[in-house]
């Protein structure tokens, strides 16, 4: 029977994930533009050594498509598991976490000047509403699409490289 470390790799990716928001969330820079980055950077770097990785355990392996699809298994672990946690973190750990999103990118434009702040005030409630719903689906389709993206990325790279090393 074939191991199954594309799992063991994706839920430990997974997690690694999950503690660094967890981490962002309590010291409260979760919206500072720095942890986009270091989120993606993450999730690249991890589905890469997963498949280097891989080939070093492997080293049998020779087709693109093996080692691709792998990586993209990672991929697809990861995302599954982070999509749990996304639920978890907007239903039961912390329920404000849109709001204060949608908060800090009122406060965002207020500060740019896209916005007029004194027309803006009178139709707040209004907008908070329709703008929770926004923002909800722009958080769990961004972070979906971001991690796929990424992860076929890391994946593709990861086969590149393992390819290059093995043909040296």
């Amino acid at each position: 029977m074939q191991q199954k470390t594309h799992i063991q790799k994706g839920l430990t990716i997974a997690a690694l994930l999950i503690v660094f928001k967890s981490i962002t969330h309590f010291t409260q820079t979760v919206f500072a533009e720095w942890t986009v980055f270091v989120f993606g950077l993450l999730i690249l770097l991890g589905v890469l050594i997963s498949v280097v990785m891989l080939k070093k355990e492997q080293p049998t392996l020779q087709k693109f498509s093996e080692l691709f699809s792998y990586g993209f298994k990672v991929t697809a672990v990861i995302t599954c598991i982070y999509f749990i946690f996304m639920l978890m973190e907007t239903k039961v750990f912390f329920p404000d976490y849109i709001h204060q999103k949608l908060l800090a990118s009122i406060e965002q434009l207020k500060q740019s000047g896209t916005i007029e702040p004194k027309l803006f005030e009178e139709n707040l409630d209004q907008a908070l509403v329709l703008g929770k719903k926004v923002e909800s689906y722009k958080y769990f389709a961004g972070s979906i699409m971001s991690i796929l993206f990424l992860g076929v990325l890391g994946s593709l790279l990861g086969t590149v490289v393992t390819k290059s090393k093995s043909s040296n």
